[in-house]
């Protein structure tokens, strides 16, 4: 298990404005149909892992969840009832049984990401252009530093921005 990170006292008020801008903008209305899913938040972040692998052996979930086969078969079923996810044999070896969305599994994450996106461009309508190109500017600083790459590509980036404010 690993150990917490402390944060710096000026990254968590950046955190704690985050979170509270997100909390007002869900009060406010935003569309969280999703959300009536009853699905826990272990289960959502399986989906959405399984959203960007495509599928997954039983075994593989096991191994992601750090569980039994049985456990993870378990898992499986309690996905599969209410229509998330299929278990289908691999066309190459059929003893292989792999866990995959639905296609109701595959819209439950088009609504989180919708409502994400929307959230987000809700509260990004609210800066002003110049407040914009610089959320902009830092944006792509931070991409920078994640990729590793040099300062070259923030001007594109900031041209986009530049451009669609």
């Amino acid at each position: 298990m690993s150990e917490a990170i402390p944060i710096r006292q000026d990254v968590q008020a950046v955190l704690d404005l985050i979170e509270e801008s997100s909390r007002v903008m869900l009060a406010g209305g935003a569309n969280a149909g999703w959300m009536d899913s009853e699905l826990t938040l272990g289960q959502l972040r399986f989906i959405h892992v399984l959203a960007q692998e495509r599928s997954l052996s039983i075994g593989h979930v096991a191994s992601h969840l750090g569980v039994t086969l049985t456990t993870a078969s378990q898992f499986v079923d309690r996905l599969e009832r209410p229509g998330y996810v299929e278990r289908v044999h691999r066309s190459d070896d059929r003893r292989v049984v792999e866990c995959r969305l639905t296609d109701r599994g595959l819209e439950l994450i088009a609504a989180m990401r919708g409502m994400q996106r929307d959230g987000l461009a809700r509260l990004l309508s609210l800066l002003e252009p110049d407040e914009l190109r610089d959320m902009g500017r830092l944006f792509g600083v931070i991409s920078q530093r994640l990729s590793g790459t040099s300062c070259s590509g923030a001007g594109v980036a900031q041209e986009e921005v530049d451009r669609d404010v």
